[in-house]
C-alpha cells in the first residue's frame, strides 16, 4: 500500500511508526523513508540522511513511497525501497537502499531516473546535523581534489555556508571514536539551519555559488551516495534507559510581551470577549502601501484593534518612494482612535529594512509619533537579518517572523526547531547588542517566499499558509516550547498566530487547545520567566512562570508515548492537564518530586506558596 513520506504533512496529532534498527555500536529510526537519530550510546553523531527535490522556486516536490523492505539482522540492518516523484512539475522515480554493519558504517544510496524534463534548485541526498553536542568542536574537511582544512561547526548562527566543497568530514565525539561522514556523486556544502529555525546543520548538494534553477533533461540517471563511519572505539556502545528530567536554574527573565496578528474580520469582532481575555499586549496587522486600498484596511485595523482592547502593532510595506508615502501615512495614523504601539518598517521587494527608511522614514516617525517603537528588520526568516546588516542605531527593536517548515513539515522536525528558535535571539542580540529582538509573527506555515525565482510565487495563499495541525494539542505544546526558547533567550516581544480561523488561536465554534494555553498565562499574570533544563527537549519542553513566590509549571510531551518527568527539586501544587474543553485537575495540592505525561499532552503543576 502506498503512503506519504515524511516530506509531506503529518495528520494533526500524530507519528508515523518508526522502526529502531541497530548497526553494531551504532543505533538509529527508520521512517517513512528517513534515517533519523543516529546514536552512539547517548550521544547523538547524525541527526537524519534523507533524499529530496527542490523545485525551480525552492517547493519541496512530494513523493509517494513502494515496495518497502526493513530487514534487522543479527549485526546490522538493511532498508530498500522505490519513491515516486509526480508533483511540482518533476517526475522522477528513485531507488533508495540504507545498509548498516557491525562495525557501524551506515551507507545511504539514492539512485533515480528523470521521466520529463524539469528544472530543479537541489537534487539528491541531505545530512542533518544535531547542534548540541556538535556545536563548537572542531571538523577537519576533505575537498575533492583530497586537500584537507580545518572548521569548526559554529556556536551562533552562522549567515552563510559553513563548510565548502565538502568530499568527507570527520569530527571527534570523545569517547574514543571520531565520525566520519563521506560524500559522492556531487560535491556537497554545509549550512547553518538556524538560520531558517531548523534545528541542525545541513550538508546538501549542489552548491549555491553555482547557478540555478538547473534543467533535468528526461532520460537523465542521477546516483549519490552518503557513508557514515566511526573511527575508533567508542568506549560506550549502548544506550541506556534515559529519563527525562527537568531541572530548575537559579536564572530568571522578564516576561516578554505576547501579541497576535489581527484577521479583521466580523468573526474577529463577534469573539472579542474571548479575545480580551488572552495576555496579548498588541495586534499586529500588515499595510502595503503600494495597495490602492492601505487607507482602507488600516482604518478598519485601527477601530478593529480598538474594539478588542489591543494597541495596534503595523507592519509598513512602502514602495520605491517611501519619502512621499510617509506623509500620507502620518496623515492618516493621526486620525486612528489610538496611536499605534508600533511600526515595523520593510520596503517592497528588499530583505531587511533599507538605509532610505531608516535615514529618511525614520525621523519622520519619530517626531511625530514619539511614544511609537520604531522596527527595523526582516518581514520574513531571521536568515534575511543575519545574511543582510541593518543599521539598527535608530530603531528601537528589531525584527524577523519564524516558520518552523521552510525545509520539513513533520511532527519530529517540529519539535526539532524549538531549541534553533533560542539559538536566533541569541545571535540577534550579540549581533544588535542594545535592541531589544521582537520575534513577528510566529506562524505554523511561511507567509511569503522570498526565495521564489519568480516573483509571482512569493506572495502565498491563505489556503497554503493554513496547516490542518492549527487546532492540535500539538499546537499547543508547541506553542508552550517555542514562548520558552524564545523567551528564555531573551525575546522581549513575541507575535503568535492569528486572532480567529484556521491559522489562529480560536473560531466561532470552537477553542483551541493553544487558546487554552494562552488563557492560562493571561489569567497567572506572569511577571518573570524561570529558566529550565530539559535533558531531552525532543520528547518534553517546559514553561516555568513566575509571580513573586508562587509558580506555574507548563509541560508539553511532544512525542505520542507517554512520559515521566522527574524534577530537580519537588514542587507543592495541583496537577492539571488540558482537555479538549479547558484544564482538567488531574490531582488535588500535593508534594511532586515527578509527572506523567500522556502522549501529546499539555499539563501544569500550579503552586500558590512557591514551595519547591
Amino acid at each position: 500500500m502506498p503512503y506519504n513520506p515524511i516530506f509531506l504533512y503529518g495528520s494533526s496529532d500524530s507519528l508515523p511508526k518508526a522502526h529502531t534498527l541497530t548497526a553494531g555500536p551504532v543505533n538509529c529510526q527508520y521512517e517513512n523513508g528517513v534515517l533519523r537519530y543516529l546514536r552512539v550510546g547517548g550521544a547523538e553523531i547524525v541527526r537524519m540522511i534523507y533524499p529530496t527535490v527542490r523545485d525551480a522556486n525552492w517547493g519541496t516536490a512530494k513523493g509517494v513511497i513502494r515496495n518497502e523492505r526493513i530487514d534487522q539482522q543479527t549485526e546490522g540492518f538493511a532498508v530498500s525501497y522505490d519513491w515516486g516523484i509526480d508533483d511540482a512539475g518533476v517526475q522522477l522515480d528513485c531507488r533508495i537502499t540504507i545498509t548498516g554493519d557491525g562495525a557501524g558504517t551506515i551507507l545511504f544510496t539514492f539512485k533515480g531516473l528523470a521521466r520529463n524534463t524539469f528544472r530543479r534548485n537541489r537534487i539528491g541526498l541531505c545530512v542533518h546535523h544535531p547542534i548540541s553536542g556538535i556545536a563548537g568542536k572542531p571538523c577537519t574537511i576533505t575537498h575533492p581534489d583530497e586537500s584537507t582544512s580545518s572548521a569548526v561547526f559554529p556556536e551562533y548562527v552562522s549567515p552563510h555556508q559553513s563548510f565548502l566543497d565538502i568530499l568527507a568530514m570527520t569530527w571527534s565525539m570523545g569517547e574514543g571514536y571520531s565520525v566520519r561522514v563521506e560524500f559522492e556523486g556531487e560535491v556537497f556544502e554545509t549550512e547553518d539551519q538556524r538560520n531558517w529555525t531548523d534545528g541542525s546543520f545541513k550538508t546538501y548538494s549542489t552548491p549555491l555559488h553555482l547557478p540555478f534553477p538547473v534543467e533535468v533533461p528526461a532520460g537523465t540517471d542521477i546516483e549519490q551516495r552518503i557513508t557514515v563511519s566511526l573511527i575508533g572505539s567508542p568506549t560506550s556502545r549502548s544506550a541506556s534507559e534515559k529519563t527525562v528530567t527537568l531541572t530548575f536554574l537559579e536564572e530568571s527573565r522578564p516576561m516578554p510581551r505576547i501579541g497576535t496578528c489581527l484577521t479583521l474580520t466580523t468573526e474577529e469582532l463577534q469573539l472579542a470577549e474571548k479575545i480580551r481575555a488572552l495576555p496579548f499586549s498588541h495586534g499586529r496587522v500588515e499595510v502595503w502601501l503600494t495597495k490602492p486600498d492601505w487607507a482602507d484596511t488600516l482604518r478598519q485595523a485601527g477601530h478593529q484593534a480598538k474594539a478588542l482592547g489591543l494597541p495596534l502593532a503595523i507592519g509598513c510595506h512602502f514602495g520605491v518612494n517611501p519619502e512621499l508615502q510617509v506623509a500620507a501615512l502620518l496623515d492618516l495614523l493621526s486620525t486612528l482612535p489610538q496611536p499605534p504601539e508600533a511600526l515595523f518598517l520593510f520596503q517592497g521587494g528588499q530583505p531587511v529594512t533599507t538605509p532610505v527608511l531608516l535615514q529618511t522614514v525614520l525621523p519622520q516617525l519619530r517626531r511625530h509619533l514619539p511614544a511609537c517603537r520604531l522596527v527595523a528588520g526582516t518581514f520574513t526568516n531571521f536568515a534575511e537579518l543575519n545574511r543582510n546588516a541593518v543599521d539598527g542605531m535608530a530603531a528601537d527593536a528589531v525584527s524577523y517572523a519564524v516558520q518552523p517548515q521552510e525545509h520539513a513539515f513533520d511532527l519530529r522536525s517540529l519539535t526539532e526547531a524549538l531549541p534553533a528558535q533560542a539559538d536566533t535571539v541569541t545571535t540577534a542580540s550579540r549581533v544588535y547588542p542594545d535592541k531589544p529582538v521582537w520575534v513577528s509573527p510566529v506562524t505554523l506555515r511561511k507567509r511569503y517566499n522570498p526565495y521564489a525565482t519568480n516573483p509571482d510565487n512569493r506572495f502565498i495563499s491563505p489556503e497554503q499558509q493554513t496547516d490542518p495541525r492549527q487546532p492540535s494539542l500539538f499546537l499547543a505544546g508547541w506553542t508552550l516550547g517555542s514562548l520558552n526558547a524564545l523567551a528564555s533567550a531573551g525575546a522581549s516581544d513575541i507575535t503568535y498566530y492569528e486572532t480567529v480561523g484556521l491559522r489562529g488561536i480560536l473560531t466561532t465554534n470552537r477553542l483551541f487547545p493553544v487558546y487554552h494555553l494562552f488563557q492560562k498565562i493571561a489569567e497567572f499574570a506572569p511577571e518573570r520567566i524561570g529558566l529550565v533544563q530539559v535533558n531531552d527537549p525532543l520528547e518534553v519542553s517546559a514553561l516555568h512562570l513566575l509571580r513573586g513566590r508562587e509558580l506555574l509549571l507548563l509541560l508539553a510531551n511532544h512525542t505520542n508515548v507517554p512520559q515521566e518527568v522527574q524534577l530537580s527539586s519537588p514542587v507543592n501544587g495541583q496537577f492539571s492537564q488540558l482537555g479538549p474543553e479547558g484544564w482538567e485537575e488531574v490531582a488535588g495540592y500535593q508534594h511532586v518530586d515527578s509527572l506523567a505525561l500522556s502522549a501529546f499532552s499539555v499539563a501544569l503543576l500550579q503552586s500558590t506558596t512557591g514551595a519547591r
